[in-house]
């Protein structure tokens, strides 16, 4: 680094904050896939502390999204966001094709159609503790998805993400 701010926005801010949120997510697939365990076998104090555990590491996940967006919005048009273009990376690259993205949000979905399946879809037959708990999961969910929506309009005020540019782009071609 050479000690300009755009270095440590890069180098520190977003790279590490997404190292960041890489592990939250690790942790985050790893809670759910016990949680779904834990679910099926009936265990429901250990489902309670699992989902209690996947709301905490949920809020962690917006933190380290705070964290690597913590810098001027000039610094990510110029310097970041053209890390993620051609030609360093392909073109339409999201955060979103991660592949540790995608597991989470496929075991976030499952045990979420799981739980609904067990106590119903507003879980109106689940024990108390397990409803209030999976209320809180639901509840960190949507401050995170809210957050990364605020991260976006604050690097692109109503713009497209790389991913979109590159559909409409080929959409067009065609």
């Amino acid at each position: 680094m050479t000690g300009t701010d755009g270095d440590f926005a890069l180098n520190i801010r977003w790279r590490l904050g997404h190292r960041a949120f890489e592990v939250v997510l690790a942790a985050l697939i790893k809670t759910l896939g016990l949680a779904t365990e834990q679910l099926v076998a009936g265990d429901y104090p250990a489902l309670c502390q699992s989902m209690a555990t996947a709301a905490q590491l949920l809020a962690s996940a917006t933190c380290a999204m705070h964290f690597a967006t913590d810098f001027d919005p000039d610094i990510y048009r110029g310097e970041v966001r053209p890390t993620m273009e051609p030609p360093n990376m392909p073109p339409g690259f999201s955060g979103t094709l991660n592949q540790r993205h995608a597991e989470f949000l496929q075991r976030y979905r499952s045990f979420e159609t799981t739980i609904k399946i067990q106590f119903g879809n507003q879980l109106e037959t689940a024990p108390a503790d397990i409803s209030a708990a999976w209320k809180s999961v639901v509840k960190m969910r949507s401050k995170s998805l809210a957050a990364h929506g605020l991260v976006c309009e604050k690097f692109v005020p109503g713009g497209e993400s790389l991913l979109e540019q590159h559909v409409r782009k080929e959409k067009d071609k065609r």
